[in-house]
């Protein structure tokens, strides 16, 4: 099974009550991915946010990520 590394920037801070999640890149080793993130960390916008907002996760391809046990839809009735 192939392992893959997905690389974002996943920031709850800069933007008034939002989340905002960057896609950095896929990588073949997590090497590579680690690279990505010393690239970026010192450029605009990502050198004012915490380091913890890079977020390096490892998946295999051709196997289901998240979700395996389907997920439950919440109206506001719910509450």
């Amino acid at each position: 099974m192939t392992t893959l590394y997905l690389v974002d920037h996943h920031d709850t801070e800069t933007l008034e009550d939002e989340e905002h999640d960057k896609l950095i890149g896929v990588y073949s080793t997590l090497e590579l991915a680690e690279r990505a993130v010393a690239e970026l960390r010192g450029k605009p916008g990502f050198r004012d946010c915490p380091e913890e907002f890079f977020q390096i996760v490892e998946m295999k391809l051709d196997e289901i990520f998240e979700w395996k046990d389907g997920f439950v839809e919440w109206r506001p009735e719910d509450y």
